[in-house]
């Protein structure tokens, strides 16, 4: 073969092997790109069914009644709570718990913060005002390390402002009227 001839075929190779790589750069990055979305996909899907189990369980606990009764407790002080009814301060015990655990999910990035904000961001923050810090100190004297997520929690829901929650759930509920609006409009047609 002549020299010619052999450097047309090298070029012919390399723009062929250029072409090559080029292609399966593309290919990597819709792999990367699916991997992503599957990806997602699969952590909302763990969030929904997390969230489906938390819900069995507030159910379980009664946390309704329990932040019922702590909207309600006269109690400010731990001798003062002392004297509520035994099956209240149960009650009470066990919404702490049950709020303890979803923050417990929340540190340990089982549970994304907005996801349990968006349900339980109102329950801390009226436990938070109405039992910290005298509550978390009195079962820590009986109990050390009970409820410190709860507590840890509780502490960064109370230092948000009622005006920072209302403009995010402001923006939130605009966000969400915008995509039912949406969603209604194709329904229509």
């Amino acid at each position: 073969m002549s020299e010619p001839m052999t450097m047309t075929f090298s070029i012919v190779a390399l723009v062929i092997a250029l072409i090559s790589q080029i292609v399966l750069f593309g290919q990597l990055r819709v792999a990367s790109e699916a991997l992503k979305q599957s990806s997602r996909a699969s952590k909302k899907s763990s969030e929904l069914l997390a969230l489906l189990e938390l819900q069995k369980l507030a159910s379980d606990v009664e946390l309704g009644r329990g932040i019922e009764l702590i909207a309600m407790l006269p109690a400010d002080n731990w001798d003062e709570f002392e004297k509520v009814s035994m099956e209240d301060r149960q009650a009470i015990r066990m919404t702490v718990a049950h709020l303890n655990f979803v923050a417990t999910l929340v540190f340990s990035q089982h549970l994304d913060w907005q996801t349990a904000w968006n349900t339980y961001f109102q329950p801390y923050r009226l436990v938070g005002q109405k039992l910290a810090p005298w509550w978390f100190d009195g079962m820590a004297a009986e109990f050390p390390n009970r409820y410190v997520s709860a507590h840890r929690m509780m502490g960064y829901v109370l230092s948000i402002s009622d005006d920072e929650s209302a403009s995010f759930d402001e923006t939130r509920s605009s966000e969400l009227e915008k995509r039912f609006s949406a969603v209604r409009n194709v329904n229509a047609i």
